[in-house]
């Protein structure tokens, strides 16, 4: 199961943060699953010294529920290098159920793309005999494509030079056709394959070797033609030798596409829509590879589960909250517009804090409250209602301070005095150290409350 986050408002009071800890704890111990306790803003000194005080760690820092890359399903397919051949290429693809892969090198780092189309495109254009030489094909991709062995010559050397020739004619027409360093197709003919040599061809690919081979590989050495044999027919030769062309030659360089892990998804969705191509490579923070996406997994992206606490209007909430599936509210404010994909339980009671209402819920599901959970229930009593001084106030926060299992008035009066400690302050943050915004008909409006020691 996917976790479910827990969090407060915007500029989070001690309430907020203790609240979302508090009510996350709950509900795995109810359930089992993860809760995970967050906050949309920076710690303030009083909640820091309360979660000092009782050995926790501050909420995970959510800045944005808006969906990023990172939180698509993308496909983790490896790169390839570029001298692999477009025979592999094809292959890979197809055992991948892919139509597009990342051409990188060593280090990961992004040099084209390779698609389907590319490899088609070139498949059914490229009538250019010399397309081997000017790809500077490797003799051990063409070794691969044909099935072959090499008999002569040196697999790690490149066929840079020629022209590919179908040797179908007798010997005495096929002088006027080979020439030096061309690559020869023929069967095992005696004469041909004496004439090609003589002609000083690059590369002499012998057909049917399986059936019995008549090649000169002496003469071959001596003329440093290298000599292929393959088992295939001349026609299979003549029809697969293009696929050795290395991927390099065929994919596209210019104006690639690349995507980062924090793009937001909304933002990668108007980018895309206007492209008509399928799969988008992912780099990271370096400019590596490290997967592909498509248009398909920015459909199917599963919304976060979110747990409100201590609000429930949208503009007090973390952003992005519409991307989000609200499933619960726990708060004490007055209730705004709110808009959820479904039924969701909703408690509100006119309480004058958070934390009392996840007091009671403890206590309704028979549940333990432990020393470190009461003091932190406790520390957000003390503070929200101002130490029962809050004209909110009420008999239940009074009572749900014992009822948390401990007395923390003296240990919160510390951090009260951190917190109200002014004249250490700067005036712009002791004015909004605790802000809160309320939207009405008219205007929005912002509430911020100062707390002086006496």
């Amino acid at each position: 199961m996917n976790p479910v986050f827990v969090i407060g408002h915007r500029n989070p009071d001690t309430d907020s943060i203790c609240s979302a800890i508090c009510y996350a704890e709950l509900k795995h111990r109810l359930t089992g699953e993860p809760y995970i306790p967050c906050r949309a803003g920076h710690v303030n000194t009083e909640t820091k010294f309360v979660l000092e005080r009782f050995g926790v760690k501050a909420p995970r820092y959510i800045k944005s529920f808006e969906p990023c890359l990172s939180d698509v399903q993308y496909r983790r397919i490896p790169g390839i290098d570029e001298e692999m051949s477009l025979h592999r290429a094809w292959n890979y693809m197809n055992e991948n159920d892919i139509q597009t892969l990342a051409v990188v090198d060593e280090d990961r780092h992004l040099k084209g793309l390779l698609t389907l189309s590319d490899i088609a495109r070139f498949y059914m254009e490229d009538k250019d005999a010399n397309a081997l030489a000017e790809a500077g094909t490797s003799y051990r991709n063409l070794v691969d494509v044909l099935d072959g062995t090499l008999i002569v010559g040196d697999i790690e050397k490149r066929f840079e030079q020629g022209s590919v020739v179908v040797a179908a004619a007798n010997p005495d027409v096929l002088e006027d056709y080979i020439g030096p360093q061309d690559m020869v197709i023929l069967g095992n003919r005696y004469e041909s394959q004496l004439c090609a040599i003589e002609m000083n061809a690059g590369c002499i690919i012998i057909g049917l070797g399986a059936k019995g081979l008549a090649y000169h590989p002496q003469a071959g050495v001596e003329n440093q033609v290298s000599i292929i044999a393959t088992p295939l027919t001349t026609y299979s030769c003549a029809k697969v030798v293009s696929q050795a062309v290395p991927v390099r030659h065929v994919m596209r360089r210019r104006g690639l596409i690349t995507f980062e892990p924090d793009d937001v998804v909304e933002d990668v969705k108007r980018t895309v829509s206007k492209k008509r191509i399928r799969y988008y490579p992912l780099m990271d923070e370096q400019g590596r590879y490290i997967g592909m996406f498509s248009q398909r997994n920015l459909l199917d992206l599963e919304r976060p589960s979110v747990i409100l606490v201590d609000h429930n209007e949208r503009d007090q909430a973390a952003d992005g909250i519409r991307s989000t599936n609200i499933i619960e509210i726990i708060d004490h404010h007055r209730i705004d517009s709110v808009e959820t994909s479904g039924p969701i339980y909703f408690r509100n009671q006119p309480l004058g804090c958070t934390a009392t209402i996840i007091t009671g819920m403890y206590h309704e599901h028979n549940v333990e409250i432990e020393p470190k959970i009461a003091g932190l229930l406790c520390s957000a009593i003390l503070s929200d209602t101002l130490m029962f001084r809050s004209p909110t106030c009420t008999p239940l926060d009074r009572g749900c301070r014992r009822g948390a299992g401990a007395d923390r008035r003296s240990g919160h009066q510390k951090s009260m005095q951190r917190r109200c400690s002014a004249p250490a302050r700067a005036c712009a943050t002791v004015r909004w150290m605790s802000c809160s915004t309320w939207i009405s008909s008219i205007s929005r409006r912002r509430i911020r409350r100062l707390r002086f020691r006496r």
